[in-house]
C-alpha cells in the first residue's frame, strides 16, 4: 500500500473553505486502487491552521494513474488559494498496519 500526505498551512479563519473542498464527491472515490482519504487538523497552532490530507492507495501505480485523470485535474486546477500559506507533500510505503481487536482492515474502511 501507498500513502500520500499533503500538509497545508492556512490563514486563520479559512477552515470552512478548506473543508468545503472535501465535502463533495470528486471522482477519487471511484478510482481503482483508492482506499481512503482523511483530513486531519493539527491541534494547538497559534498563527495559522494546519491540515494534513492523508490518502491511502493500493499502490503507487494506482495513485499515479489517478493523477492522469480528469477527476484529478478538476480537483487540483486553478491558482493556489490566497489563504494557503504553504504546503508540503510526503510519500510513504505502508510497511506495517494494525487495526483494533476483532476488526479486519476492511472493517475500518
Amino acid at each position: 500500500m501507498f500513502v500520500i500526505t499533503n500538509t497545508l498551512k492556512v490563514k486563520k479563519g479559512f477552515e470552512e473553505k478548506v473543508l468545503a473542498r472535501f465535502d463533495r464527491l470528486g471522482g477519487i472515490e471511484e478510482t481503482p486502487g483508492f482506499i481512503l482519504l482523511n483530513v486531519f487538523k493539527t491541534r494547538g497552532t497559534k498563527d495559522y491552521d494546519e491540515f494534513t490530507i492523508f490518502s491511502k492507495w493500493a499502490s503507487k501505480e494506482a495513485h499515479d494513474q489517478w493523477t492522469k485523470t480528469e477527476s484529478f485535474r478538476n480537483s487540483h486546477s486553478g491558482e493556489r488559494s490566497e489563504y494557503i500559506l504553504d504546503f508540503s507533500l510526503g510519500f510513504y510505503d505502508v510497511v506495517a498496519e494494525k487495526v483494533g481487536t476483532n476488526k479486519s482492515p476492511q472493517d475500518v474502511l
